[in-house]
């Protein structure tokens, strides 16, 4: 099983899944803030990543959905709210198809959409040469946040995604979210957040427009001002303000 850290001992239940640059300290900034009175928070770390380092496996989407539904298992968490990151966020979008009974609602956080992404040979260049490349996972992250943040950050960012992933999972996990087209039949009612960054030239409000809110019926959009890819290291605040804003209009007893 996957494993994960916890925060919070509230009635109301989040599980809340990372990215591809990096395990989930990525969402340390908010720690914080967080209302851990209401909610119980859950960060897990998806196979060859952080906590769950050693644990091996295919790296796909399915597999990632599963392991996420497995640990709710064991939690004992028969519904909960259901929130991921850019690659998680895709996760998010299969999870609320397929579990409806279970996910009470959704937060794809500048997520990749269901059917991945269409890159072109120059982008898909740059994309798989970061696997080994630390100079281009640079580039990706200062890009993806529309060079606005620190030279610093980002360097940190990098380097933390290296220490925290396995080159097979960081492989493994970029076909999953950027090749594996996963949309055919893909609907649901459950309610779902789709926040982008307004400064995010990758997942833009135009792409969710066609993909995610085409696909939900109960799905709503915000832009984040003053944030790119990252709006949890960006804009802290802000975001825990619109999650639980969220989560507030959509709870639920366990």
């Amino acid at each position: 099983m996957i494993e994960h850290i916890k925060l919070g001992n509230g009635p109301r239940r989040v599980i809340l899944l990372h990215g591809w640059f990096g395990d989930h300290q990525i969402y340390k900034s908010i720690f914080p803030y967080l209302d851990i009175e209401r909610y119980t928070y859950v960060f897990p770390d998806v196979r060859g990543y952080g906590l769950s380092w050693h644990i091996k496996g295919q790296f796909t989407c399915e597999e990632m959905l599963a392991d996420v539904m497995a640990l709710a298992d064991n939690l004992g968490w028969k519904r909960f709210h259901f929130a991921g990151h850019s690659m998680a966020g895709k996760v998010v979008q299969l999870a609320l198809a397929r579990h409806p009974a279970r996910i009470i609602s959704g937060v794809a956080i500048t997520p990749v959409p269901a059917c991945g992404v269409p890159f072109n040979a120059q982008q898909w260049s740059l994309f798989s040469g970061a696997v080994d490349d630390d100079e281009l996972r640079y580039k990706i992250i200062d890009v993806t946040s529309a060079s606005r943040l620190p030279q610093r950050w980002i360097q940190a960012l990098v380097k933390h995604s290296r220490l925290t992933s396995t080159r097979q999972a960081f492989e493994g996990y970029l076909h999953a979210w950027a090749r594996e087209d996963l949309s055919a039949g893909l609907a649901g009612m459950t309610p779902l957040l789709v926040l982008v960054g307004d400064a995010d030239p990758a997942q833009t409000q135009a792409i969710m427009q066609e993909t995610c809110m085409a696909w939900f019926a109960n799905a709503s959009l915000q832009v984040i001002p003053g944030s790119g890819h990252y709006p949890m290291e960006e804009v802290p605040l802000h975001f825990v303000k619109l999650l639980e804003d969220f989560l507030a209009r959509h709870c639920a007893q366990p």
